[in-house]
């Protein structure tokens, strides 16, 4: 039986996904602590700007192939569709390759100029390892549309955090440590998560696939796929963009630096919706295509108790115990305290929310989710821009704060009027049938 038929079971997936998370945290956290105290501040200030981007790029160069894995592979998975689920794994990855190449090919070459010295060769650097970073994300996600939601979150808040951690303990101890060698060992384990994804991607399928004909749909797919990439940057431009705006703006070699664990605490909320959302999507998916809305019901109530108390819970060490934690870097990040509160308060409002999105997109209302994003993209860039000048660190959090809650409380109004609207439309449908 699959997890979704197994309520006991799948309902204790996600519980051991978040203690994975909370591992994941304490190993990032290292890695950071670790670079903010070896590193210069302006060393560690290149390092966070050229690691920002990269992210930022990396969630373009996916092609949303993952994701859009997401929502297919479950539903071949079900109809026992091998010759799919093979056509799609050889388009994913070919795809994902070809298009990661491409992109980073083209930062290079328009990064350069904006750059000079150490700050153009690390950036420059970064955009190397953009297709293994993309390739890495693509294979998670079809770890998970491949119903093995431990193994995926084993590599990505496991596997990679803890090869960076132990390349940044190795490195440190025997050279002279810089802003370049910190990226190569960011960027080393997403390499090793890459090629590990594949392999069990493959393993994985090979029992549908066997014999099958390799079947394609490679415009239909492109055309889906192109739809799951812009949303996805789009979503990844409003939480991770603030550091590359600012990194590319005018300010004092530590800017981004003071301005960076405030948004890597204050951010870690959002682990507790990815690694829940991750493992829903596909339950969502299904029951969409079943149109079983009492278990979609039943399974937001569970999901927003859950998340909720998480929530409560991290407001609350941030409140009481966010001076102390950002003091751990160095003493001078503890002047980031009001940014971590705009920061944590914003991405509370998501992480309550943020299935809404994934709803909204499988019900093919993909012109409002653009529209919605497409605004807040541009407002944040503008609040962005307007309150850095201003106000610097705090104001730039206080632009994403207020930017995606707007953002995360749109999507709930819509999507709650699109879920009452589908299961009228349900219950209009069984009655003609009886009569």
């Amino acid at each position: 039986m699959s997890p979704i038929s197994e309520p006991r079971r799948w309902q204790a997936v996600p519980l051991v996904m978040v203690a994975l998370n909370v591992v994941g945290i304490f190993l990032g956290y290292g890695a950071t602590i670790i670079l903010a105290r070896e590193l210069s501040r302006v060393a560690f200030d290149q390092y966070i700007g050229a690691i920002a981007t990269l992210g930022l790029f990396a969630s373009l160069a996916e092609g949303g192939f993952g994701k859009y894995g997401l929502r297919v592979i479950p539903i071949y998975n079900e109809a026992q569709d091998g010759g799919r689920i093979a056509g799609y794994l050889r388009f994913a990855f070919l795809g994902t390759l070809l298009l990661s190449l491409l992109l980073a090919i083209a930062m290079i070459v328009l990064a350069a100029p904006l750059h000079s010295g150490n700050r153009r060769d690390v950036v420059t650097l970064a955009f190397v390892y953009l297709p293994s970073m993309a390739g890495a994300g693509v294979v998670i996600d079809l770890l998970l549309a491949f119903r093995m939601p431990i193994v995926a979150m084993v590599i990505s808040r496991i596997m990679i955090p803890a090869t960076t951690l132990l390349l940044i303990l190795m490195l440190t101890q025997t050279m002279h440590f810089n802003a370049s060698h910190a990226v190569l060992c960011f960027a080393s384990g997403s390499v090793m998560a890459l090629l590990l994804g594949m392999l069990l991607c493959y393993r994985q399928a090979s029992p549908l696939v066997g014999d099958a004909e390799v079947e394609t749909n490679v415009r239909g797919w492109i055309s889906e796929s192109v739809t799951f990439m812009f949303f996805t940057f789009m979503v990844s431009w409003l939480f991770r963009s603030t550091l590359v705006i600012t990194h590319h703006m005018p300010h004092g070699d530590i800017g981004v630096g003071l301005l960076a664990p405030a948004f890597e605490t204050g951010g870690l909320i959002l682990l507790l919706s990815k690694s829940t959302d991750k493992f829903f999507q596909p339950a969502v998916s299904l029951y969409m295509e079943e149109n079983n809305w009492r278990q979609m019901s039943i399974l937001r109530r569970d999901r927003a108790l859950m998340v909720g108390a998480g929530i409560i819970l991290f407001l609350l060490v941030v409140a009481f115990f966010g001076k102390t934690i950002l003091g751990i870097y160095g003493p001078d990040f503890v002047a980031s305290y009001p940014a971590l509160c705009w920061v944590a308060v914003g991405s509370s409002m998501t992480t309550l929310f943020s299935l809404a999105p994934t709803f909204l997109l499988y019900a093919g209302r993909r012109r409002m989710l653009t529209w919605l994003l497409g605004l807040h993209a541009g407002l944040l860039l503008v609040l962005t821009v307007i309150f850095y000048w201003k106000f610097g660190g705090t104001g730039a959090a206080a632009a994403y704060a207020v930017c995606v809650t707007s953002y995360s409380l749109s999507n709930l109004y819509f999507a709650n009027r699109e879920f009452q609207k589908l299961k009228s439309e349900l219950r209009e449908t069984d009655a003609v049938a009886i009569d």
